[in-house]
């Protein structure tokens, strides 16, 4: 009866493999004998306890592969060896979470591409979260995508999507310390994000009121107030005040600066040369600069030196700026100038906390709009609101 179980074990003694053959030959040992009657079965259940325990004699279950953990807690158990598989059962929910949430992170953009708003409500209220951060990143595509997607469409489906995620962080919750920093931080950058929704909206005392009650709620934890206060900066921005000036520590074609850009409609162009969105806005830019530039549009690249480029580690900041002149700019057809900004006072100056990061500036020098993310029909919407502007004298 044993004969096959026996060589399998044989092979376990030598080094771990799949568990999945040896509990199925547990298990199919003990139904059998079951089926036989019930003293053979409890001789096969006590017969296949001293197996299992020979089998995990040299197992570490730190060493078990999380992908095999639910199995071999299941052989664990059957040993007796109930510390350790629980060890196992622990490292088996955390692995499969995690796959969990990566599909879901998948789901989520897809369903967002789509336009599946019931689908992107239910994953964002229902998907596995097994820490705060984890729950934090499913703000991402909020914040960026379904934000710039539905800001002006369906704005009060974005701030059900941010309600949606907010009820999910609690700070009244028993948590360590780490895990209460990152609440603050997520509660502060989706609340403020929201609340430049409202702004958007045209409810801005709601929106003023809100941010004082957020910052309030995370007083004296720097990283969750730098999210806010970078929302509020954008926001103070808009209609408000002039843009503020950006010093360029090397540029790749002329600029001398924004102030000499005054009388034209500007667009900066917040971007990283690793940051796939700029790279697909491109092409949509292109056209717009292409078409408008003769009725007075002009585009400002904005970006920084990364200390690095691809695969090219560790690199000075010469190299990485002589691969995106000779490289970067030639590949994405840019045809204007890209400043390399000095210090991040501008970025701040801006609100900027996510690129591609645009801020559309009128032939006053006042900025009228800005738009973090990219997706084709926002961009439409960005390029009828530049050509309005264009036709302002």
């Amino acid at each position: 009866m044993f004969a096959p179980l026996l060589a399998t074990l044989a092979l376990v003694q030598a080094q771990l493999l799949d568990g999945g053959a040896l509990l199925r030959s547990l298990n199919e040992t003990r139904r059998a004998a079951y089926a036989n009657s019930r003293a053979e079965g409890e001789a096969a259940t006590a017969e296949a306890k001293v197996k299992a325990a020979t089998a995990v004699a040299g197992i570490d279950p730190a060493k078990v592969p999380g992908e095999q953990a639910d199995t071999w807690a299941e052989i664990f158990r059957l040993a007796g060896k109930e510390d350790e598989a629980t060890t196992l059962s622990e490292k088996a929910v955390a692995y499969h979470a995690m796959q969990a949430w990566s599909q879901q992170q998948q789901l989520l953009s897809t369903y967002v591409q789509r336009g599946d708003k019931a689908k992107i409500l239910e994953t964002l209220a229902y998907a596995i979260g097994t820490s705060v951060p984890m729950i934090g990143q499913l703000g991402e595509p909020v914040v960026f995508s379904l934000t710039t997607k539905y800001g002006e469409s369906d704005p009060q489906f974005v701030l059900q999507a941010y309600d949606t995620l907010l009820r999910r962080l609690d700070l009244k919750r028993p948590m360590s310390e780490t895990e209460l920093g990152w609440t603050r931080f997520g509660l502060a950058r989706l609340s403020a994000n929201r609340d430049a929704v409202l702004y958007r909206m045209g409810k801005k005392a709601e929106a003023v009121a809100d941010l004082k009650r957020v910052r309030a709620l995370v007083k004296g934890d720097g990283r969750a107030e730098a999210a806010i206060t970078e929302v509020e900066n954008r926001l103070s921005l808009v209609d408000v005040k002039p843009a503020p000036e950006i010093v360029s520590e090397r540029s790749i074609g002329p600029y001398k600066g924004l102030a000499a850009l005054k009388g034209k409609v500007v667009v900066l162009d917040f971007f990283a040369h690793w940051c796939g969105p700029c790279k697909r806005a491109f092409p949509d830019m292109r056209t717009m600069y292409a078409a408008d530039k003769a009725k007075g549009l002009e585009i400002v690249g904005v970006t920084s030196i990364q200390g690095y480029y691809d695969d090219k580690q560790g690199i000075t900041p010469d190299a990485e700026f002589a691969l995106m002149r000779d490289k970067f700019v030639p590949e994405f057809k840019l045809p204007w100038p890209v400043i390399f900004e000095k210090g991040k006072a501008g970025s701040k100056a801006y609100g900027v906390s996510g690129i591609p990061h645009l801020v559309v500036i009128d032939r006053k020098g006042m900025v009228r709009r800005i738009v973090v993310g990219y997706t084709p029909d926002e961009f439409k919407e960005t390029r009828a609101f530049v050509e309005k502007l264009l036709a302002e004298k």
